[in-house]
């Protein structure tokens, strides 16, 4: 099945802090869990937006998809941007101020993933 997953992030940088003990560097596999949670949770949206902890929506609500992860910063955002692009989608990314493409995980499924800039936020 593919799945949409929304990225917000105010730049492209390089850090995923979701630790409940004090922001701890987080991993593309930490992004996988999280996709594979919101999977597994039959979610048909997972929206990772600067402010706020990553949000699934299921059955037309959006709720937390893990209730130890804090809220993301702009460098956590952007670190997961840094993870799934491209150069050629980066440089898109940049000039266009949006991007759609697809980020796939072995075993787990394939996921629609759009990154848009609004104001001064990469939002997705």
């Amino acid at each position: 099945p593919t799945h949409k997953y929304n990225i917000t992030d105010t730049a492209i940088a390089n850090t995923i802090n979701v630790s409940k003990l004090g922001k701890e560097k987080i991993t593309m596999a930490e992004l996988n869990k999280i996709l594979k949670i919101a999977s597994e949770s039959s979610a048909s949206d997972v929206h990772l937006t600067v402010g706020i902890p990553p949000k699934m929506r299921v059955n037309g609500h959006l709720i937390n998809v893990d209730n130890t992860m804090d809220s993301l910063t702009a460098q956590d955002t952007l670190e997961m941007v840094d993870g799934i692009v491209n150069e050629k989608q980066k440089t898109h990314l940049i000039e266009y101020g949006e991007l759609d493409m697809s980020y796939e995980i072995f075993e787990l499924g394939r996921f629609r993933v759009n990154i848009f800039r609004q104001k001064e936020a990469k939002h997705g």
